[in-house]
């Protein structure tokens, strides 16, 4: 795969939609979004689809079957379309296709081109219409080699090639079991000095425990009180006395923020919501001198990176920067952290499906 021929080709148009009846699989967040618009332009949405159908029969007014339920959408499925409204870094999209093409559908539409042709505007993490990719071509040129190794290189041109062409066949096989430890790059130090940013309920902690890693020290940031919780639990659970934790979120300076709590995994920043304190880690952790910075903060990474500038040069610790929060974060955390290419290797993993759990991993040359 190329990276020229990648942006030669002409982007594929889609078929017409003709106005069909359409049933929606997935009847989360992203399914009844899917549902609001599609009713909105004048689409009539016979149902949802979803493994929790027992729980609620009915979303939104309308029947939900199981995908098993051997009545419900069985009359139906040849005269309506089927849109996969599945967004998440959890589900493998593949074998849910492959399921509805054994149930008989015989039009699916994938929920990239549903947000593309719809021109939806929400939260969307990595995804932007294939067009602006497109017109990004010569800052992407300049990340083609940037990586360490073939496979980091591989999966950044397959990366492009899914957000040029939505391709279900690419990005389908993350590594699920290693995340931030990825065991095809340079091992990290057994003998941990982390900060971690992005603390959620202390998992990443307690994984790097389970695979014998120790910590020397700790220092974790995690801004919504429930998580915070959670982690501090968590943190206590593994008697980590030497260990700092913050109940804020990480930015290039010390400010407050707007922050949407109780997302789980999910919470960050956003235009309305409780205010939270946001630090440095330059400004916070001054003296710290870690060997490993983990990121995963929902869309701050770009700004916090900009926020331990000076620690990066000072201590040429290793990485991990989550690049799939924002839809162009991958180039932009890719070119920020090449300002320090003399000095380090970088590799790009996925440990999620769907374009989610994109890390860069930065792993300073002198570590052999």
């Amino acid at each position: 795969m190329e990276f020229e021929s990648l942006f030669q080709a002409e982007l594929n148009p889609y078929d017409s939609w003709p106005k069909r009846p359409i049933i929606i699989y997935g009847a989360g967040n992203s399914g009844r979004e899917a549902y609001r618009v599609l009713k909105r332009e004048g689409y009539c949405v016979l149902g949802f689809i979803d493994m929790k159908a027992e729980s609620f029969p009915q979303v939104e007014g309308i029947p939900c079957w199981h995908p098993d339920d051997p009545e419900g959408f069985t009359q139906i499925k040849n005269e309506a379309m089927l849109l996969i409204a599945v967004y998440n870094y959890a589900v493998d999209l593949e074998l849910i296709l492959e399921a509805m093409e054994r149930k008989g559908f015989s039009k699916i539409i994938s929920y990239y081109e549903f947000l593309e042709r719809m021109n939806v505007e929400s939260n969307l993490y990595w995804f932007s219409p294939r067009a602006e990719v497109k017109a990004s071509r010569e800052q992407w040129r300049s990340l083609e080699d940037f990586w360490a190794d073939s496979k980091s290189h591989s999966i950044f041109l397959e990366t492009l090639k899914f957000r040029l062409t939505f391709d279900r066949g690419l990005i389908n096989q993350p590594d699920l079991h290693h995340s931030y430890f990825p065991l095809d790059i340079p091992p990290l130090p057994t003998s941990l000095r982390m900060i971690d940013g992005g603390g959620f309920t202390g998992d990443t902690i307690a994984d790097l425990i389970k695979n014998h890693y120790q910590f020397e020290a700790l220092a974790s940031f995690e801004p919504d009180p429930d998580n915070f919780i959670k982690l501090k639990l968590t943190v206590d659970q593994l008697k980590l006395s030497n260990s700092q934790l913050f109940c804020a979120g990480l930015g290039s300076q010390s400010e407050e923020a707007h922050f949407k709590l109780g997302m789980n995994g999910a919470s960050g920043r956003s235009e309305a919501g409780e205010r939270i304190k946001i630090v440095s880690i330059d400004q916070a952790l001054p003296d710290f001198n870690p060997n490993f910075i983990k990121m995963d903060i929902e869309g701050s990474e770009l700004s916090a990176l900009k926020g331990v500038a000076r620690t990066i040069s000072e201590s040429s610790c290793r990485l991990a920067i989550c690049a799939y929060h924002r839809p162009f974060d991958l180039l932009e955390i890719g070119l920020e952290l090449r300002k320090n290419n003399k000095k380090y290797d970088y590799y790009l993993r996925y440990h999620g499906y769907n374009g989610f759990d994109l890390v860069i991993y930065a792993v300073p040359k002198s570590h052999f």
